[in-house]
């Protein structure tokens, strides 16, 4: 707490987009990727593909899950783009080994194969629970989806009753433990050089 007798002033900042470049160490080429008022650009580590979105829409505190118009690029073909109309803004994963993205939407966890521009529904046909309900974050996933460091491809999700592992089928989801109405399962994601993160399926 402080006193004092001076009024307290706010003033409107208008910060410039952020312009991120892309060097490249082969050749020395510096690529950049333009962000506008509109259009924040996004970069992920280790992967090939990167979004650009709507930054308005994507902090929307109006919904609490808010849904994006994400348009998907390469960092080395300047003529790739994809463009999907309805993706939710905090529950997507891009996947370079896959050349797509998995995406959780409707209770259910998709695939979106960015070279065929197909889109396949993961779990429906699961006999298994995949979603969860808050008064704070509305209807979202159980869990995100875990993508191992080790190969940068093999991928974990968790439904109510299993864990399931993607490998190089993306389509297909493999139980890794054996459905058990007593037994709940807990993912955590572990990177010695950087954190620890737990995220328990209660």
């Amino acid at each position: 707490l402080w006193y004092t007798n001076k009024p307290f002033y706010t003033k409107n900042i208008h910060q410039k987009p952020n312009t991120i470049g892309v060097l490249n160490l082969k050749n020395n080429s510096l690529n950049m990727l333009n962000s506008t008022k509109n259009n924040t650009t996004k970069t992920y580590e280790d992967s090939k593909y990167y979004v650009q979105y709507n930054p308005d829409l994507y902090n929307d505190k109006t919904t609490k899950s808010p849904f994006i118009k994400l348009t998907v690029k390469h960092l080395e073909k300047p003529n790739f783009q994809v463009t999907l109309d309805s993706i939710p803004a905090h529950h997507f994963i891009l996947s370079d080994q896959h050349d797509g993205i998995f995406y959780f939407k409707d209770k259910n966890w998709y695939f979106h194969n960015l070279l065929s521009n197909q889109t396949s529904n993961l779990t429906q046909h699961l006999d298994d629970d995949f979603y969860t309900v808050s008064n704070f974050v509305g209807q979202g996933p159980k869990n995100r989806i875990f993508i191992s460091a080790k190969d940068n491809k093999t991928l974990y999700v968790s439904g109510t009753k299993n864990i399931y592992v993607i490998k190089d089928l993306p389509t297909k989801l493999i139980p890794i433990t054996n459905a058990n109405s007593d037994t709940q399962y807990s993912i955590s994601s572990y990177n010695k050089f950087r954190f620890v993160k737990n995220i328990s399926n209660q």
